[in-house]
């Protein structure tokens, strides 16, 4: 793809040649990924090695690559030892969402054998090969799709499976030719089209490690399989030594549903005895994984921190009583097991891309087994700054700040908002539609919020009430509000950023933010959006299923009789009853599945002479996946960014006509607000 860079305002962005060492939207995008999501590695039963997957995006063939590797927890060289395939999409019903599913390898209880999912063609197979990279074999695969599996014994594999591909291509084939019942497969909003039944037909085998069914699979099989969307991940939520004299556990610290409250507490049993709580202010709180180190150490997780920024690891020593803070940082430290002496986690930073590490259980430091992006260290990143910041309830927040590179102090530069979470790596927010390190490299200062939650109603109500209440009082939209509001404040105290030359950006509840802000205030020179906004032609497009779950907490739909307090609901959280308020030029960049919702907002601001471009992505979901699509929409995003907050005009040659386009609505947009 040919670029060409015009500069026609006064403020010129760093100029190509100046950035050949500095990270851009490729450098970003083609970060070879490490483990999944949320999880990914496996430790083996003598804690001597990990298995885990690794993820190239492949942009121009619009696919991923995933590879089996094989890495000495103590630290060596990485082998490569099978082909994985491309990627697979989560779903649990035949509905997508776009996210990716995590691919967990699971070693046999004796460690002799490594079993795996791999995605050749339309195929979603189970294999299992020798750690060496020897004897590999598959085990399931053809016309059915593996769902989960599990190891029962060194040579026994419960395997679920999908509906066969024929069934279910037939299933469509006669929808087609004949019509078909509007069901709960059919959710127009997203498609007009009924997904297939995923939920129907599945069953579970058992088979031996060469792939022969032994039996059907009886439901104490079924138990072994692994409890998550996908192919499944460890809860990390209990521990146990391998004699079962021992057990650790996170629980809750008072009786209720342990998803809906996040105070926990760590305990310990010892067999034939009584159950051990340990009281120490730290042992509770966010906690989110806990090891037996040995006897009677424990380790384990927790967040902590304004607004819990912060992951932590301690010991709890049970014998003495006494805790001990192991290591404290802005990072992230994920999925960690257990390894000899050591924890093996997936860890990043804010400046820093997922790398696989121990932590020393002695001293708290990290040493790196597997980088799977060594050159990333020789681009020039630029410096990264964390602000704290609450809302006007007093929920704690906190935010990214990222510098742009080559900073001059003095001068007033543009700033670009990037939601919702700022965890990790701060690749480009949630949906990484917005790479961050990439607009620092184009000389944006680039705010990443972690947006904040209401703990008081978290701590006292189940999630959905809790919800429910924060979306009737307004407080959800308002918390959002003046937590942004602050930290641009704070920001501006600085004198470093230019006040009329402001973005912002978001998908999913940071798009909600995103149409919140750009309704309700003049913050903002131009607008990104992921996602379309909250509108009233969505509610009769969803399933019955989703309509009825609103109605089973008392919901209501956007009907003329519809009653208080929802009434007022629908009329402030609708972006179309406040387009007459809108000023900021906004580019919606919208999956197919989503896209109907965004042509009200979109066709009334044009009406009023405003500026709004919307651009579809086929084949997409909510989170868009395909590397081509990504690219694109990150493009586009940027480019729109320094059109109007830069003067600067990138020409796309598979678009020829957008320069003019885009002039032709500045000068539309000039004349609206001279009016």
């Amino acid at each position: 793809m040919v670029r060409t860079l015009i500069a026609i305002g006064a403020f010129l962005l760093a100029p190509c040649a100046a950035n050949a060492q500095a990270p851009d939207i490729t450098d970003i995008l083609s970060l070879r990924e490490v483990g999944g999501f949320q999880s990914g590695l496996s430790v083996s039963p003598d804690g001597r090695q990990v298995a885990v997957f690794t993820r190239d995006t492949l942009i121009e063939a619009d696919r991923y690559q995933y590879t089996l590797m094989v890495i000495p927890a103590a630290g060596g060289e990485a082998s490569a030892i099978a082909d994985g395939g491309d990627a697979v999409l989560r779903t649990a019903t035949g509905r997508y969402s776009g996210a990716i599913d995590d691919r967990i390898p699971a070693w046999s209880p004796d460690g002799s054998w490594i079993s795996y999912i791999a995605r050749h063609g339309d195929g979603i197979e189970l294999w299992r090969i020798r750690p060496n990279g020897r004897a590999n074999r598959r085990l399931v695969g053809g016309e059915r799709d593996v769902a989960r599996f599990a190891w029962l014994s060194p040579n026994e594999i419960v395997v679920e499976l999908y509906p066969a591909r024929s069934v279910l291509n037939a299933q469509s084939e006669r929808q087609r030719r004949l019509g078909f019942f509007a069901d709960d497969n059919f959710e127009p909003r997203y498609n007009l089209f009924p997904y297939p039944n995923l939920r129907d037909g599945r069953s579970a085998i058992v088979i031996n490690t060469n792939g022969r069914k032994l039996r059907d699979a009886t439901e104490a099989d079924a138990q072994a399989l692994l409890p998550a969307t996908g192919f499944g991940a460890p809860s990390g939520q209990v521990a146990a030594d391998e004699a079962g004299d021992l057990r650790a556990s996170i629980a809750p610290a008072t009786p209720g549903d342990p998803a809906t409250l996040p105070a926990l507490a760590l305990t310990l049993t010892r067999r034939d005895a009584d159950a051990m709580r340990c009281e120490h202010s730290e042992c509770s709180g966010r906690m989110s994984g806990v090891w037996i180190a040995n006897h009677d150490e424990i380790v384990f997780q927790r967040r902590e921190g304004h607004g819990f920024a912060d992951y932590a690891l301690y010991v709890w020593d049970a014998s003495a009583d006494t805790i001990r803070l192991l290591r404290r940082a802005d990072e992230v430290l994920l999925d960690c097991e257990l390894a000899r002496d050591a924890l093996v986690c997936l860890h990043e930073s804010p400046s820093q891309p997922r790398r696989l590490v121990t932590v020393s259980l002695s001293s708290g430091d990290i040493s790196p087994i597997y980088d799977p992006n060594p050159n990333w260290s020789a681009f020039p990143i630029t410096r990264v700054e964390r602000l704290d910041a609450d809302d006007a309830y007093g929920n704690q927040g906190f935010a990214h700040l990222v510098w742009p590179r080559d900073y001059q102090a003095g001068r007033l530069y543009p700033m670009v908002v990037v939601q919702y979470r700022s965890r990790g790596f701060l690749r480009g927010g949630v949906g990484g539609e917005y790479p961050i390190h990439a607009l620092a490299a184009r000389g944006y200062f680039v705010l990443s919020v972690d947006r904040t939650d209401n703990q008081d109603l978290l701590v006292r109500l189940p999630a959905a009430q809790s919800q429910l209440v924060a979306e009737l009082d307004g407080s959800e939209l308002r918390m959002k509000q003046t937590q942004l509001e602050r930290l641009l404040r704070q920001i501006g105290a600085r004198n470093i950023v230019d006040p009329s030359r402001i973005a912002i950006t978001g998908l999913s509840d940071g798009a909600e933010t995103v149409f919140w802000m750009i309704s309700q205030t003049r913050l903002f020179a131009a607008a990104v959006s992921s996602s379309p906004p909250v509108d009233p032609s969505g509610y009769p497009l969803n399933a019955e299923t989703f309509r009825q779950s609103n109605r089973d907490v008392g919901a209501e739909g956007p009907w003329g009789d519809t009653p208080e307090p929802w009434a007022s609901w629908w009329r402030e959280n609708a972006t179309i009853y406040h387009t007459e308020n809108i000023r900021t030029p906004l580019l919606m960049n919208l999956s197919d599945n989503e896209a109907l919702t965004g042509f009200p907002l979109s066709v009334r601001l044009r009406e009023l002479g405003r500026v709004s471009e919307i651009y579809i992505y086929p084949g997409e979901y909510h989170v868009k996946w395909r590397p081509q699509h990504q690219l694109m929409a990150q493009e586009r995003a940027l480019a729109w960014i320094d059109f109007w907050l830069a003067g600067v005009e990138r020409h796309d040659a598979n678009e020829p006509g957008r320069i003019e386009r885009w002039r032709a609505l500045r000068a539309r947009q000039t004349g609206a607000l001279s009016q």
